[in-house]
């Protein structure tokens, strides 16, 4: 959420919307994929990634009315994870499922997939590059960076997450556990108002007064 601007992910493609009147939000413009989209994360003010059934693609939002894919990595993990840019060769569907999680510091970009968290680099829009693979063996809900250090919900009955230092992407290290309150995933907030996708609709709540 950005002002008066909201990103949205729908199931192949992304939304921008004008949320400047909370109970009558529009829908502002659309930028279509051709996989489903399974994941969407802010990396710095006007950029945001969205993962999909194919990769990760970058995308400048900072135009609403405009938004423009920037760049595009192809994801495959046959023998191993593998990533090269999209420069229109197409790709195959690397398993991507609703375990999907991303998050970003700005600079670096992980994301969450089956048991494991990749490190990409997306400082540079053009060109995003995978740069490590953390092995957590455990299933996560949300992920977290504050600084160089990320941290991750494990799962909803769950009463802890990992802390992981993520200071230099090419080695992230496990470095312990944090206790977790409550789970709560995909909710955005400003002005007092908090916005949320569910089933395909947009929910709205004030919540002013917390």
């Amino acid at each position: 959420l950005e002002g008066d601007t909201l990103v949205v992910e729908g199931k192949y493609a992304l939304y921008t919307l004008d949320v400047s009147e909370p109970f009558s939000p529009d829908v502002v413009a659309e930028l279509g994929f051709e996989s489903m989209v399974v994941g969407l994360t802010e990396v710095s003010n006007g950029l945001i990634v969205a993962a999909t059934e194919l990769g990760i693609s970058v995308v400048d939002v900072s135009d609403p009315s405009e938004p423009v894919l920037v760049s595009g990595l192809l994801l495959s993990r046959e023998d191993g994870w593998v990533a090269e840019l999209d420069e229109g060769q197409g790709g195959d569907d690397w398993g991507a499922d609703e375990k999907v999680r991303l998050a970003s510091n700005g600079s670096a970009l992980a994301m969450y997939v089956d048991g494991e968290i990749l490190f990409f680099r997306v400082s540079a829009a053009e060109s995003p590059e995978l740069l490590s693979v953390l092995d957590t063996g455990e299933p996560c809900e949300s992920l977290r960076f504050l600084g160089g250090l990320l941290y991750t919900s494990v799962e909803k009955q769950s009463p802890f997450g990992w802390v992981i230092d993520a200071t230099n992407p090419l080695s992230p290290e496990l470095i312990g556990e944090h206790l977790v309150g409550d789970w709560a995933s995909g909710v955005a907030y400003g002005d007092g108002w908090s916005y949320r996708i569910m089933d395909q609709e947009l929910w709205v709540a004030l919540v002013e007064d917390l």
